[in-house]
């Protein structure tokens, strides 16, 4: 869903939690007759214009989740059986479909993801993305020392670096899915030769 960027919307039925939300969104006010910062807050407010398009959105979000959900296990259908990689478990109602993500099981290829997407994007025009990077790869925190971190967590930097996310959303086609498996399945077999 969108709201014109980023935003969104929190529902709640804990009133305490409530009133933390609206401080928090709000720079921390808390209104009265002398309004008071009680607490660290930001500038989330939404503008008439974005609630707008957000109610559009939600709306029509159970047709948008039914139909990623939908496109969702026709690619885990199409990736069946495809040993170099490992498809999502646990598609299924209550899953919202957001990113298709996958890794490439490096245990069993002699390449890694950076091969895989450059044949999927310079051969076939498939343009996959990397969601959610590692910490320690950030240019933002390039000045801290994260390789402590990084030892004491073999998996997540092994999983990093093999996960990416195939181009799918509510209005990727069924062609567009048998095409991204396709180019999928000959992008690992030339790799693999």
């Amino acid at each position: 869903m969108t709201t014109l960027g980023e935003g969104g919307a929190i529902t709640t039925n804990d009133e305490q939690f409530a009133e933390c939300l609206r401080q928090r969104k709000t720079f921390g006010y808390v209104y009265g007759p002398q309004p008071r910062i009680v607490s660290i807050g930001f500038n989330y407010r939404m503008t008439k214009v974005q609630c707008a398009v957000g109610l559009t959105q939600l709306a029509k979000v159970d047709r948008v989740i039914a139909r990623r959900l939908e496109l969702f296990r026709l690619m885990h259908a199409l990736l069946e059986g495809v040993q170099e990689i490992v498809r999502p478990a646990g598609i299924g109602p209550g899953h919202a479909c957001h990113l298709y993500v996958l890794p490439l099981d490096t245990d069993k290829v002699r390449f890694d993801r950076a091969a895989l997407l450059n044949a999927l994007k310079s051969r076939y025009g498939v343009g996959c993305a990397i969601h959610y990077p590692a910490v320690w790869t950030w240019e933002a925190l390039a000045e801290r020392d994260y390789s402590e971190q990084r030892a004491r967590c073999p998996i997540a930097a092994k999983t990093c670096r093999e996960m990416f996310s195939l181009p799918l959303s509510a209005h990727t086609t069924s062609e567009d899915c048998d095409y991204i498996a396709w180019a999928m399945k000959q992008s690992l077999h030339e790799l693999n030769q």
